[in-house]
């Protein structure tokens, strides 16, 4: 008579869950920081809107850096050193809005309306 009794061992996924939903939300925040990115924002609306991407991808990258040390060692350290990519993807973006920014000022300082 078969065992009934047995269990599956191939299930232990649920634990890696968390491990992907990180992965997956780091990889879709430089993609959506590309994406502003190379947008150029040059009016007053499109640069607040890249500021607020901006701050809700360092507060997430923040988030998934405390979330790292405790994932199982290989997922990570790979987490880590994906977040530490991201954070100077985030620094090349703030460098960006810094330009804009100051465009901005300037251009309200001569009067001048955007393009």
């Amino acid at each position: 008579m078969p065992n009934l009794n047995c269990k599956k061992t191939w299930l232990p996924l649920s634990r890696h869950i968390p491990t992907v939903a990180g992965v997956s939300l780091s990889i879709l925040l430089v993609t959506v920081g590309a994406l502003v990115l190379s947008s150029c924002a040059t009016s007053p609306q499109g640069v607040a809107r890249e500021v607020s991407v901006y701050s809700f991808a360092t507060n997430a990258v923040q988030t998934l850096r405390y979330v790292a040390p405790a994932l199982p060692q290989p997922v990570g350290g790979a987490l880590e050193g994906f977040l530490a990519l991201a954070s100077a993807g985030l620094a090349l973006w703030q460098t960006h809005l810094h330009r804009a920014v100051s465009t901005l000022r300037n251009q309200a300082a001569n009067g001048a309306t955007p393009a």
